[in-house]
This record gives C-alpha cells, sequence and structure tokens, in this order.
C-alpha cells in the first residue's frame, strides 16, 4: 500500500504529499525531504527573475543631504586641523570645529556607503532591506 497521494496545489502544480502514520515515523522522514525539495524546485522555477529599482527611487532631497553632510563635515575637520596646527594655543575655538565636523560626516559617510550598496546591489531583495535603512518618508 502506497502511503503517498496526489494534491493540487494553487491548481497549478501536482505534488505528492506523504500520509503520515503514527506507525511508521522513519519512511515519513525520508519521503517528506523529497517532497520539500520538489516544492522549493517547482516554488522557485514558478518565480519571475525581479527587476532592480533604478536610483530614481531616492527622493533627490535624501542623496543631496547625505552628500551635503558628507562633504561640509570633511570640510570643517580639514579646517579645523589647519586651525589648530597654526594656533595650538587656541584648541577651544577649534576643537568644536572639529566635533562638529566629525558629528557631520559619521551619518554623511553611513548613508553614502548605503547609497553606493544600494547601485551595487544584485537583486531587489537587497534594495528593499537597503530602502528600509534610508531616511525616506
Amino acid at each position: 500500500m502506497s502511503n503517498k497521494r496526489k494534491h493540487k496545489v494553487k491548481q497549478y502544480i501536482e505534488i505528492e504529499i506523504n500520509e503520515t502514520y503514527k506507525d511508521t515515523p522513519t519512511s515519513k522522514h525520508g519521503d517528506s525531504q523529497s517532497n520539500e525539495l520538489d516544492q522549493t524546485n517547482n516554488s522557485i522555477q514558478q518565480q519571475e527573475p525581479e527587476q532592480k529599482y533604478k536610483f530614481n527611487v531616492i527622493p533627490l532631497k535624501v542623496v543631496t543631504l547625505t552628500v551635503f553632510l558628507f562633504i561640509l563635515g570633511v570640510i570643517f575637520v580639514i579646517f579645523g586641523l589647519i586651525f589648530l596646527i597654526k594656533n595650538p594655543k587656541k584648541i577651544q575655538q577649534y576643537l568644536s570645529l572639529l566635533i562638529v565636523g566629525s558629528l557631520m560626516i559619521i551619518p554623511g559617510l553611513y548613508y553614502s556607503c548605503l547609497l553606493i550598496k544600494f547601485i551595487k546591489a544584485d537583486s531587489r531583495s537587497i534594495q528593499e532591506k537597503i530602502l528600509n535603512e534610508l531616511p525616506i518618508d
């Protein structure tokens, strides 16, 4: 007596599912693994290839703010270091430039890296994960 019966899933695929009995746990285990593999293979074959997002999905406001933060932070750090090297006695005045510059570089660099990863992403699912991390309203 065969313990397999045919079922229609979504009326497109016909797969075999094991009937489970409490008497035979070993036969259930071996056949269920092959059925799971068949199901995943069939679902992979049915999926259409997803097209990647274009860069215009990200608002221009986010891109400009990210680049602006990074560039302005770098400028503040450079000027702070130059002024500090020229006049080391006034460290308190130039320390604020260094602190504000570094606070601007951190988010600017982080989101710039995310934008670069978005452009170089191989699949749409990776791009969707990156879009979830970006500060988009």
